[in-house]
């Protein structure tokens, strides 16, 4: 026996007037407190930042804006992602300081080119004399004694 329903309908009045709301939630990542601890205080960069909270660094990057923390201006001495440091360098945590034994090694170096030792003799003085390249294991070229002293004015 077959047994057959009827569908009853029945129509629901509309309210008057409809509100729609919405709720601006920001997540706890982009709070200015989060932002300021890892951006100001532990010195991480938007890239650092935006991989941790997996995010864009230009989401980053508008919420560091809206909350008026103060951006790092990118082409700075203290930039954080600079690859190696340069000889006469070195980064201590996630800044960059000036190395003071290696600045003493261009100062030497300074000298010889002022006294008119080329490049090469330069390179063989400093290996006679121990001193340590950047990595501590290559000797000086003459390439290398050029390009640190070009970058720091002299030719």
């Amino acid at each position: 026996m077959a047994q057959y329903f009827r569908a009853i309908t029945t129509t629901v009045p509309l309210p008057e007037s409809v509100v729609l709301s919405t709720v601006n939630c920001i997540p706890r990542s982009l709070s200015k407190s989060f932002l300021w601890q890892k951006y100001a205080l532990e010195m991480n960069s938007v890239s650092q930042i935006a991989r941790e909270i997996s995010s864009a660094k230009e989401t980053v990057r508008r919420y560091l804006t809206l909350w008026d923390i103060p951006l790092r201006p990118t082409d700075s001495k203290q930039r954080l992602n600079k690859g190696q440091v340069g000889f006469g360098e070195k980064r201590v945590k996630a800044l960059i300081q000036q190395n003071k034994q290696e600045l003493a090694v261009i100062e030497k170096m300074k000298a010889l080119r002022g006294q008119g030792f080329s490049y090469w003799k330069i390179a063989e003085i400093l290996n006679s004399m121990k001193v340590p390249t950047k990595s501590r294991k290559a000797k000086w070229q003459a390439a290398t004694v050029m390009k640190i002293l070009k970058k720091n004015g002299v030719f």
